[in-house]
């Protein structure tokens, strides 16, 4: 089964991990340090909610705000907004492991600055792609309980080189809960 990690502690994350979990895959839930206490009581109970037009209700594997954590994970969604990316994912990279896949929501260009930026810390075949948006419309109605009022019916997604974009849509369709197509590039 594959070892899934959710960055994030907002409503987007939280709807993402919570439903993943509730479908039965493993979830770890990580959010940056500094903002750690938008998940400390799901820490506790381990479980998300989600209520409207997505009724579940999961149970993640764990909620941390250590990163060393994330070292099993083989698919990372990284779902805060984009001016976050690099602080998040600063924290993480170092532990990312060997052939994992890494998905940006939103992108906004986020697949080349983490190149650029976090390149020499990355593994060298990291999957790295981005859509311009995150699956749900939804909110955050307090820690573990999102509401959700609609789910996209799809969403583009282009990985770095454009070239793997097919094969990472293929290697992760599965555990996502929108269908993927392939958008040209990640510009």
């Amino acid at each position: 089964m594959e070892k899934i990690a959710v960055l994030g502690g907002g409503n987007g994350a939280q709807a993402l991990a919570g439903h993943l979990a509730s479908l039965g895959l493993s979830v770890t839930l990580f959010e940056h340090p500094d903002f750690y206490d938008s998940v400390r009581k799901v820490e506790a109970c381990k479980t998300i909610r989600l209520t409207g037009a997505v009724k579940a209700r999961g149970t993640v594997r764990l909620v941390t705000k250590d990163p060393s954590s994330l070292r099993d994970a083989d698919i990372i969604y990284c779902l805060v907004p984009s001016f976050a990316q690099l602080a998040i994912l600063g924290l993480v990279a170092p532990h990312i492991k060997s052939g994992a896949r890494l998905f940006l929501m939103p992108g906004n260009f986020g697949a080349l600055a983490m190149r650029e930026a976090l390149g020499s810390i990355l593994p060298k075949d990291l999957t790295l792609a981005e859509s311009d948006t995150i699956p749900y419309a939804c909110r955050l109605e307090g820690p573990g309980n999102v509401a959700v009022w609609g789910l996209k019916n799809l969403m583009a997604v282009s990985a770095l080189p454009s070239s793997e974009t097919g094969a990472f849509i293929e290697s992760v369709q599965a555990c996502f809960p929108v269908r993927l197509v392939s958008a040209p590039n990640t510009l």
